[in-house]
């Protein structure tokens, strides 16, 4: 890996200090943890190489794919590997000995397209990085197919499931304009549930369509996947399936029944400039929570006809503490009605645990106190006042030494104990930061932000997946289209005052053991002292108020 022979100056601001704080997310930072971390450390993180250079690559995945940033690897690279990657992809057999002519052949090595290609490979081969830095080609699938119907029979749902299915559909096929909102905890099979629902509406009447909208491609991909393991042991008829989102373009024409997995930005823009679209008989917002008030209403007045019936997803349907106004705007949207899981007397995410549908969360709380940690009035003021914490104080949590020290040891002990931990940094920086400790510590980690490319985060997942990584850092990747059964631990440092935010969180870990996921897993968080004694059912439940009476 040629990133340890760039210059020092350049590996050294990999966690850059930042002007005028008393305290930043920095190398000096960092090492002043490890020192206490360990005693035994005798190289400040600075003086080696070796680290710094791993660093620098995990922490640049996305910049691999930009010649400028390839040119300053290779311009740093030992001669002898610039010399084999040379004659590998056909540059020159020998180096040139002047200077101009050397950096003249890097800079058209530099220009080689980062693909799956020989080239990249033969990079990847020569400087020891890991395979899964090569783009991955993946072929555009078709925009419409024929989902046919099969033979196969199909894994049943569970009773409380098929509650929720059938309470819906009466709701459907009795009252053509229906509206409502379904309610399921994450990990309880919520799009399980929704897809059985859209292939007995789909049997129902010869020609049906349904329009599935979701904001962001992960959930389009889920909701195609289910709909796709569904429907062929379900059907009494074939049905087109249509992708529209990302790269797929609207079809020419809609015949018979169809499923439509749309991206909601791909539709509002559709709209925007051609009025003419499908009628949709039923609508699905997946992710309910999400779609703002005039988007919604826009979508479903351009898909509507006299018997277009909607309905929500979502496992909580609000939009957060202190917004009381948009919450009930978000229940109005779907007439005030909500479908929840019947479970008597005890909450439903109590109800889910004991049948071992759902993960009991063992709980485990970090305090940390530190007398010289200081608030502003303003700021106090806002924390009261606001929906969410403030920026500034959000920083101050996050390069505070004790807090972060606390943190730090806490996944030195998980990472001793080899256990498959998702965490939540309270910003991008902060998730760099504590990567930054696992990595010197030698645990197989990855970080995840906004600009990884897909196909490295992919392959990251599954590497999680089967426990070949056992830390994955993020900031706000992985609150929702997250599936891996196998997280041991959700650790979240990440300072919230939203119920919505908090729930995501947590639920990627709830999957229970008879939904492929485990008995219990641990729940540590940072007390930033907002959830008091951290009653999941409680939080569950906190938007109820906003809707009526529950179907």
């Amino acid at each position: 890996m040629i990133n340890k022979n760039l210059p020092k100056g350049i590996l050294e601001n990999i966690l850059p200090k930042e002007d005028h704080v008393s305290s930043s997310l920095d190398l000096d930072s960092l090492d002043k943890i490890l020192d206490i971390l360990d005693p035994e450390k005798k190289f400040r993180i600075k003086d080696d190489r070796e680290i710094l250079g791993q660093l620098h690559h995990a922490l640049n995945i996305h910049n691999y794919q930009k010649r400028d940033f390839r040119y300053l690897l290779l311009s740093n690279a030992n001669d002898f590997d610039l010399q084999r990657f040379f004659k590998k992809i056909g540059l020159a057999e020998e180096l040139p000995i002047d200077e101009h002519s050397k950096d003249e052949l890097i800079q058209r090595a530099a220009n080689i397209k980062w693909d799956d290609n020989s080239e990249t490979r033969d990079f990847i081969e020569v400087f020891g990085y890991e395979e899964n830095l090569i783009p991955v080609k993946r072929d555009i699938e078709s925009t419409s197919e024929e989902i046919q119907k099969g033979d196969d029979p199909y894994k049943q749902l569970k009773d409380f499931q098929s509650e929720v299915v059938f309470d819906a559909l009466g709701r459907i096929e009795n009252d053509m304009n229906a509206r409502f909102l379904i309610q399921m905890p994450t990990g309880s099979g919520k799009t399980r549930v929704a897809m059985e629902l859209v292939s007995y509406f789909l049997n129902a009447n010869e020609d049906r369509n349904v329009v599935w909208l979701a904001d962001r491609q992960e959930l389009c991909l889920q909701a195609i996947e289910s709909f796709k393991n569904a429907w062929p042991h379900i059907a009494r008829k074939d049905v087109t399936l249509h992708r529209l989102w990302g790269p797929y373009n609207i079809p020419p024409k809609f015949e018979n029944s169809n499923f439509i997995v749309a991206g909601l930005g791909k539709m509002i823009s559709h709209f925007k400039k051609n009025q003419d679209f499908v009628i949709a008989d039923l609508i699905i917002f997946d992710e309910a929570h999400h779609m703002a008030a005039p988007e919604y209403e826009r979508t479903v007045r351009n898909l509507s006809g006299l018997s277009t019936r909607v309905i929500g997803l979502s496992a909580t349907p609000g939009r957060g503490y202190m917004q009381d106004k948009q919450n009930a705007e978000l229940a109005k949207l779907f007439w005030n009605n909500i479908i929840t899981i019947k479970s008597g007397n005890e909450g439903p995410i109590t109800f889910l645990q004991k049948k071992r549908i759902l993960s009991r969360a063992e709980k485990y709380k970090i305090e940390f106190e530190d007398p010289e940690f200081e608030l502003t009035d303003e700021e106090w003021k806002r924390i009261a006042s606001e929906v969410e914490f403030p920026e500034s104080v959000i920083k101050k949590l996050a390069k505070n030494y004790i807090r972060n020290l606390k943190i730090a040891e806490k996944l030195k002990e998980l990472g001793e104990q080899k256990k498959q931990v998702l965490f939540f940094g309270a910003s991008v920086e902060h998730s760099r930061w504590m990567f930054a400790i696992t990595k010197y510590f030698g645990y197989k980690a990855a970080h995840i932000e906004m600009d990884t490319p897909t196909s490295y985060r992919r392959d990251v997942v599954e590497r999680f997946r089967k426990n070949e990584i056992n830390f994955i850092f993020n900031y706000d990747i992985f609150t929702a289209g997250f599936d891996a059964p196998n997280i041991d631990v959700v650790f979240i440092a990440r300072p919230t005052k939203s119920h919505v935010t908090f729930l995501q969180m947590i639920g990627r870990g709830m999957r229970g053991p008879l939904m492929d996921g485990t008995n219990k897993f641990d729940l540590i968080y940072v007390d930033d002292r907002v959830f008091g004694n951290l009653n999941l059912d409680n939080l569950y439940e906190i938007f109820g108020d906003y809707f009526g009476e529950r179907l």
